[in-house]
């Protein structure tokens, strides 16, 4: 009997030696070979909220887990490791407050879990690749004008990239597109920039541009997206982001470069800057001319120092400027009609055959907008009469109490005869005539002073200055506002 309780604490011991891991000699963990396994967050998991769910499942030997996090901060920029939590039983799960913690783009953040084993001994694992996009974004949207020549420095508008901590590099872009290509006009003022720099830091420095077609807003490059590197030594070259999961369920950003297949100029002026111009075929974009789409442009130029300074269009830092969620977006403006091949049949039988209708209109707009009164052929007369209503007016135009019955008694005429004559060398009735001579005032004291709206319309003559908005719109095509905002003589 003695024996045979022997033999069942023997094999009982033997299971146990079996199950446990031998002592491990090193204090130092190990790396892990299959014990801990993440099941929530998965990686490439983008997670929009203020909140992480860990889930991890284990082996049986094991009696607790640490878990840290390491993530990004920009604010300086660094990596922070931080303790998430100690759990000492099954199920191992728990909830991460991530308020605080900065958006993770590209890189994403890690996880650290350290497990202690019943034995006496640790292993670790890391699960990589989890993006956080739970703070608020905030981007710019540009108008990309069609140009059938691409001639993108013809137009007025563009994009200024300046530095906020230093103005040794600045950039204007003006963009433009067509039907074969997306055109860029990038002109660099950097007054640090010489050419006897070494080819090495020359290669670093450049332009790069960053498209986004589909509009996926993804917190990481991908291979839709088209970044163009222009460098100020070598040849432009395109990169291709190619993100990838493993067998280890962990997430890894590949990328490979080739030739850029457009066509693209580089200019450079010592101690002045560079002038790059290039132009990205449609056909790379996708099949159809995208309506809008996502961009960015990194301009990296030197400081006095010869070190590098990096600006980007999209507010960002390091690694996050190739985040698409935070890129600017484009909208390409409609194709005009005039390209269009029914129109251009139609347009020009319709031109011939409305030229006279068109004239006709022409001279009448033009009539209706003359400042003074039109000269035409009258009678002594009349002209007499005409001159003695233009002093009457003049002298009283700011007169809110102004009306036609008024004028009548100071030149002794009646009150339809003043308000035929207005209106046959005017062009417009009494009322309206006396508006658009008072815009008239009003646009002199908008353009010369920085009296108030309200002030001015009073001075010349307007009830308020709604009325005299009413009588901009009509006459001017335009508001007050925006008239002293072109106009304003400083």
């Amino acid at each position: 009997m003695a024996s045979k309780h022997l033999y069942f604490l023997f094999i009982s011991l033997l299971v146990i030696i079996t199950r446990i891991p031998a002592q491990n000699v090193s204090d130092q963990p190990a790396l892990d070979t299959g014990c801990i396994d993440f099941i929530s967050p998965k990686a490439g998991r983008i997670i929009a909220g203020t909140s992480c769910t860990l889930s991890i499942e284990t082996c049986d030997y094991v009696k607790s887990l640490t878990i840290k996090a390491r993530y990004a901060s920009h604010k300086p920029p660094r990596k922070i490791v931080t303790d998430i939590g100690h759990l000492t039983r099954p199920p191992y799960k728990l909830i991460w407050q991530t308020d605080s913690v900065p958006n993770q783009l590209v890189d994403g953040l890690s996880f650290y879990c350290e497990a202690l084993l019943r034995n006496g001994t640790k292993i670790y694992s890391f699960h990589e690749g989890i993006f956080l996009i739970h703070n608020r974004f905030s981007t710019d949207t540009m108008e990309i004008p069609f140009h059938p020549a691409g001639k993108t420095g013809l137009l007025k508008k563009g994009i200024n990239i300046t530095g906020k901590d230093n103005q040794l590099i600045s950039a204007k872009t003006f963009l433009s597109w067509n039907k074969e290509n997306l055109n860029f006009d990038i002109r660099v003022v950097n007054p640090a920039f010489h050419s006897s720099m070494s080819p090495e830091k020359m290669k670093k420095a450049g332009v790069e541009i960053l498209i986004d077609h589909t509009l996926r807003r993804l917190p990481y490059p991908s291979s839709d997206d088209y970044v163009l590197t222009i460098p100020l030594e070598g040849k432009a070259l395109r990169t291709m982001y190619m993100p990838e999961i493993n067998v280890k369920d962990q997430f890894t950003l590949k990328k490979r470069q080739e030739p850029h297949t457009g066509t693209y100029t580089l200019k450079k002026i010592d101690f002045k800057g560079f002038t790059v111009n290039a132009s990205i075929p449609l056909h790379a974009l996708g099949t159809s001319i995208p309506e809008s789409l996502g961009c960015n442009l990194i301009i990296k130029g030197f400081d006095n120092t010869d070190s590098l300074i990096t600006l980007s269009w999209a507010d960002a830092q390091g690694l996050d400027r190739y985040a698409p969620i935070l890129w600017n977006t484009l909208q390409l403006k409609p194709l005009p009609l005039y390209h269009h091949w029914a129109v251009r049949l139609i347009v020009p039988f319709l031109l011939g055959l409305g030229l006279t209708f068109a004239l006709a209109w022409i001279s009448r707009s033009f009539k209706s907008k003359q400042n003074t009164v039109t000269k035409f052929e009258a009678g002594e007369e009349e002209k007499t009469q005409l001159d003695k209503i233009q002093t009457v007016i003049n002298e009283t135009i700011t007169d809110k109490n102004l009306t036609p019955a008024l004028v009548a008694s100071s030149v002794e005429l009646s009150t339809s005869k003043v308000k035929q004559i207005v209106k046959k060398y005017s062009g417009m009735p009494f009322h309206d005539y006396i508006m658009h001579l008072r815009t008239e005032i009003a646009r002199e004291r908008l353009r010369s002073s920085h009296s108030s709206e309200a002030f001015i319309a009073n001075s010349s003559g307007f009830a308020g200055v709604h009325e005299m908005e009413k009588y901009f719109q009509k006459f001017h095509h335009t508001t007050p506002y925006k008239y002293r905002k072109e106009f304003h003589v400083a």
